[in-house]
């Protein structure tokens, strides 16, 4: 599964398609949110159908959803997917606000810096003053 992402990966860099920032490869890709998915079993063949319907603009209606395709795979490939899923989702839930400031130009973060040293000044000189008003 790696080898064949990593293949992808190098066939949109070829293209122009796929850009890198730090271990994370942004890709040129239309996105079209789903609203939710629709699933069949099929246990006599081992099969799981499954179709996400979306939304093709901004201003779609949801009614108005595009049904999308249907997909069929074994079992197996269903098992592969949800692992996958829960996979993402954890390198979701984990990932570290920190890595974000690693993007940010050093001039922005030392802005972002004496601000909130600012903000924590005024907080302490109002807290003061507060406290020999009694």
């Amino acid at each position: 599964m790696t080898r064949s992402l990593t293949v992808t990966c190098q066939q949109h860099q070829q293209r122009g398609r796929c850009a890198h920032i730090g271990n994370t490869m942004l890709y040129d890709l239309l996105m079209f949110p789903i609203i939710g998915w629709e699933m069949i079993t099929v246990p006599r063949e081992g099969l799981v159908c499954i179709r996400f319907p979306f939304l093709t603009s901004e201003m779609q209606h949801l009614s108005k959803a595009d049904p999308g395709r249907s997909y069929v795979m074994h079992t197996e490939q269903a098992r592969e997917l949800r692992d996958a899923l829960c996979s993402a989702i954890q390198r979701i839930d984990a990932y570290d606000l920190a890595s974000i400031q690693s993007l940010k130009p050093p001039r922005i973060i030392e802005q972002e810096h004496q601000k909130e040293e600012k903000e924590r000044w005024q907080h302490d000189r109002r807290r003061l003053e507060r406290r020999n008003k009694r």
